[in-house]
């Protein structure tokens, strides 16, 4: 956890393109114009039922749903995916959230990478997102993944279309290894998608290793 904070104090105020150095890898994050054009509008969305679900331990849209009201303590030692990859919810974005996914997930499959990962996210889709304007029948993200080593050699690069596939689990204490979401948020928020693009692009530059999935919370 402290070993985050640390790399997010370096990346605060970035947006558009950027770079994240860490003692383990050097993450460049890229956007296209039109994930530029609604970036804004998808961080406040998100920051604001980040900051709603920290609070109750449910989805800002399902609040008044008496049967979710006791989430507080029925998921009192969950390690959700957003607070775990981003303790300070002021840091809460669709930047910050791809390099820490990155970050994290080579740190617990064991890679050491000397060198540079960067990665573009050309097209986000989340079927009921709140912004309709990336809100679409099929939830994926398109981008590329290129591993760049010290010497500034491209390693191996791939484009990469990840349409969302989670796994679920009914453990409501889950603490890993995998990164936990509730189970509204394939559909309404940006987090599963953007945890199993990385997983699949990090797949791409290191194949054979295992990486974190997106892991749904079922109750």
């Amino acid at each position: 956890m402290s070993r985050l904070l640390m790399i997010f104090a370096l990346s605060l105020g970035f947006v558009g393109f950027s770079t994240l150095a860490s003692a383990e890898v050097e993450v460049e994050v890229e956007f296209s114009d039109r994930v530029t054009d609604v970036l804004g509008r998808i961080d406040r969305i998100e920051l604001r039922r980040e900051g709603y679900f920290r609070q109750y331990s449910v989805d800002l849209r399902s609040r008044l749903r008496s049967t979710q009201r006791l989430n507080n303590s029925i998921f009192s030692h969950t390690e959700w995916a957003g607070e775990l990859l981003i303790p300070e919810l002021e840091n809460y974005s669709l930047e910050n959230l791809l390099r820490a996914l990155i970050v994290e997930s080579m740190s617990r499959a064991g890679i050491e990478f000397d060198g540079t990962i960067q990665t573009q996210l050309d097209l986000i889709r989340v079927k009921n997102h709140s912004l309709r304007l990336i809100a679409n029948g099929n939830t994926y993200a398109k981008g590329r993944f290129t591993a760049i080593d010290a010497s500034g050699q491209v390693v191996r690069s791939a484009e990469i279309s990840a349409n969302l596939v989670l796994d679920y689990t009914t453990e409501i204490s889950y603490e890993g290894p995998d990164f936990a979401f509730y189970t509204t948020d394939p559909e309404n928020r940006i987090g599963p998608t953007l945890a199993f693009f990385v997983k699949k692009g990090l797949s791409a530059l290191f194949p054979g290793n295992d990486f974190p999935r997106a892991v749904v919370i079922e109750f």
